[in-house]
């Protein structure tokens, strides 16, 4: 199953506003793709020059190909909208799949 991984940098004053635009895009994401499961998680430490790491999480578990690259290109067009007003740095993108013999 293909599990998309995303972190992205930006100043710790924005976090709050940033995280409530994560969340909302992720409750679209959510509601026009059935099963796909999404999470924001941030860094425990700043030890990053002073920035905030927010980590984005997409699994779909009740799929066998999990998150598509189709999905994937949706979840990242949607991203850029969202977070267009955010002066945040790139969004890191990282592609898994898990070991339990589904890919």
């Amino acid at each position: 199953m293909r599990e998309v991984y995303v972190y992205w940098k930006l100043p710790p004053d924005l976090q709050a506003a940033a995280v409530a635009q994560v969340r909302a895009m992720h409750a679209q994401l959510i509601d026009a793709h059935p099963g796909l499961l999404a999470r924001v998680l941030i860094r425990c430490d700043l030890s990053s020059g002073g920035q905030a790491t927010l980590m984005e999480i997409f699994a779909r578990p009740s799929v066998p190909t999990g998150v598509d690259e189709g999905l994937q290109q949706s979840i990242e067009a949607m991203a850029v909208a969202a977070l267009a007003g955010l002066p945040a740095g790139p969004r890191h993108v990282e592609v898994f799949n898990d070991l339990n013999g589904r890919n």
